[in-house]
């Protein structure tokens, strides 16, 4: 599977030029601890700690809408605000992962085209829509272009909804690995894309001593004997995550100013 890149907090997010006619989509999301925090015990076969993916803003649908191509979109339907670098911002569905849509796409993600929609004079009804898709598997930010946005033939008025009410189900778990001198000490961080199986190998992680840092997260690991592990876990809660539509992912302690609101 594609390896995240995840940059540790407190860096800037990296921006690269792309093509004028296919500017890069990003996303925010807060990362929400699940469970307790502090001394605890697990197992090397096991997470340790659990965060909660929450969009930094969601809308859902109060009727109807209604693409150029006649595609409804159903009234309740819930959307993630993803912005451009030019500050412009748009609110997208999340990716139908049901066993029938995911083979439609296995070997080809552009064929799952779904829709993002527009409010341009911030009236509170959106008006356009484009289509985007998961180009890497990324959950967190499509890949779409919003120049190529047209006239709803419905549009609808949406109303803002508690992000901890986004019920996408995006979630990240640790799990702790190592040997009993604490060598080949590390963190595994997996990505559940809203299929309630979380997949590892979607982070990079720094370790110093018998600490690790994994997003947001610091781990410092009393002791593994056989397959348990005694640790010390913390979670800072400044920190968001940043998703990018190449794929990418950075956890950063300060936005760059085009993903203000």
């Amino acid at each position: 599977m594609i390896k995240l890149q995840i940059a540790l907090a407190g860096m800037a997010l990296a921006m690269t030029a792309q093509p004028a006619h296919a500017k890069r989509l990003y996303s925010i999301w807060n990362l929400v601890p699940q469970g307790e925090q502090g001394d605890l015990a697990g197992t090397t076969s096991l997470p340790i700690f659990e965060q909660s993916l929450v969009p930094a803003r969601a809308v859902r649908l109060m009727a109807d809408a209604v693409t150029d191509k006649g595609k409804t979109i159903p009234a309740g339907t819930e959307l993630f605000r993803v912005v451009e670098e030019t500050g412009k911002s748009a609110f997208c569905t999340v990716k139908d992962r049901s066993a029938g849509n995911a083979a439609k796409s296995l070997f080809i993600p552009a064929l799952d085209k779904r829709p993002c929609l527009v409010d341009t004079d911030n009236d509170g009804i959106f008006d356009l829509s484009f289509n985007v898709f998961d180009k890497y598997g990324s959950a967190l930010t499509p890949s779409g272009n919003l120049k190529k946005a047209k006239a709803l033939q419905q549009g609808s008025a949406y109303e803002e909804m508690k992000p901890t009410e986004f019920s996408a189900g995006y979630r990240m778990t640790f799990r702790i690995y190592g040997k009993p001198d604490l060598s080949k000490l590390g963190v595994a961080v997996a990505l559940d894309k809203g299929t309630g199986k979380a997949e590892e190998g979607v982070a990079r992680t720094e370790r110093v001593g018998n600490t690790v840092m994994a997003m947001n997260g610091q781990f410092t690991v009393n002791s593994i004997i056989d397959d348990r592990v005694l640790a010390n876990v913390k979670a800072d809660p400044s920190v968001v995550l940043v998703g990018d539509s190449n794929g990418g992912m950075a956890v950063v302690s300060k936005l760059p100013a085009f993903l203000g609101d």
